[in-house]
């Protein structure tokens, strides 16, 4: 399956993707009711920095649409990034979350980004599963959230 950085040109097939998501994978990628995005998420989704904000799309061999997104967006100082997984609902359970994530893992690594985090509701068990396979742990529950945390290898963050 080919994977590569999302672009700015992106927008219309990310935002065709996000419509095809059930209600069920919206809810569990924006920990909420999510019907629509907006044009200023559909852009911010899209214009990133590949340093900071960094997603990675794995396309259908078929069609070459969008079926799964992977990103991570760090704060200014840099010291963790918040990972994000989307894999529309034909795709799940067929290895795309984990590859997007191995890769999403590489990148960081490449930015000297320390550790990954993740937000994930209690009852998703399939990310939680990805996320655990991947090396994330559980570092904390509340309010039907897990919160879970890898840090990336090879890097060296500045003290």
């Amino acid at each position: 399956m080919p994977v590569r950085p999302i672009a700015s040109s992106d927008g219309p097939a990310l935002l065709s993707a996000f419509n095809r998501l059930s209600p069920e994978t919206r809810h569990a990628r924006f920990a909420g009711a999510k019907p629509r995005l907006t044009k200023g998420e559909v852009a911010y989704f899209v214009d990133i920095d590949h340093h900071d904000h960094e997603a990675l799309i794995a396309l259908d061999p078929d069609d070459g649409g969008i079926v799964a997104v992977a990103r991570f967006a760090s704060e200014a100082s840099r010291a963790e990034a918040e990972v994000a997984i989307a894999v529309g609902d034909a795709w799940q359970g067929r290895g795309v979350g984990s590859a997007l994530i191995e890769q999403l893992l590489e990148r960081a690594e490449q930015e000297g980004v320390p550790q990954l985090t993740a937000s994930v509701l209690a009852d998703n068990t399939r990310s939680l599963r990805m996320l655990a396979h991947a090396g994330f742990e559980v570092s904390e529950q509340h309010w039907g959230m897990i919160n879970m945390v890898r840090p990336v290898a090879g890097t060296h963050a500045e003290a």
